[in-house]
């Protein structure tokens, strides 16, 4: 996966045995859920909810690693691991990076439909 790629095609399609009708629900499933998950990760970090938004960011993590997202995945560890310690401007700094590497994602998964 190059640095310009937001996820790794090749790979998440290697681990769904090559079957890309399998790829697309796996994209349907993401665009659904994760703009409910994005916006309780939002509602639960301005409401400094360490608990609540470490299990947000962790539900965004486990979604985004299906694609190999690395961006997103290492971006939502650090709002997790921050969340915990309560190190809010730390998270707010991750979040603002954050957002805009799932609307990157968000595109290019879209763009596979």
């Amino acid at each position: 996966m190059s640095t310009t790629q937001t996820y790794d095609e090749a790979g998440t399609l290697e681990r769904l045995g090559g079957d890309r009708q399998l790829f697309q629900d796996l994209v349907r499933f993401f665009l659904e859920d994760s703009q409910e998950i994005t916006a309780k990760l939002e509602e639960r970090c301005a409401a400094n909810d360490s608990t609540g938004t470490e299990r947000a960011a962790h539900s965004l993590r486990g979604i985004c690693s299906n694609f190999g997202a690395k961006e997103v995945v290492d971006l939502c560890w650090v709002v997790e691991r921050r969340s915990l310690v309560e190190d809010w401007r730390e998270v707010n700094g991750a979040m603002a990076q954050l957002r805009d590497a799932v609307i990157r994602l968000r595109s290019a998964l879209q763009a596979k439909l």
